[in-house]
């Protein structure tokens, strides 16, 4: 592990802009090979997501609801004992 010196060394010497060009270049050809054809789901067993958003907006407490990101596609659903039992 480097040192607070070294790391202050290195970021002050980094060509960050010539570090972002190569970074987009390899985003841009992984976006371009990547396979949509699949679907990917994220079960989120301890309710994080669905907790967030029940913070962000009280109505929902209590029903069953699913979160969906476009920037990470994913859908969680929080599953309440009472929707369970239904």
């Amino acid at each position: 592990m480097p040192s607070q010196q070294q790391r202050d060394f290195l970021l002050q010497t980094a060509d960050i802009p010539r570090l972002e060009a190569e970074c987009d270049k390899i985003i841009d050809h992984l976006e371009s090979t990547r396979d949509l054809s699949r679907t990917i789901v994220h079960v989120d067993l301890d309710a994080f997501f669905a907790s967030v958003e029940e913070l962000a907006d009280p109505s929902l407490k209590g029903i069953a609801f699913g979160v969906v990101s476009s920037s990470a596609p994913f859908l969680c659903r929080s599953l309440l004992p009472a929707s369970l039992s239904n």
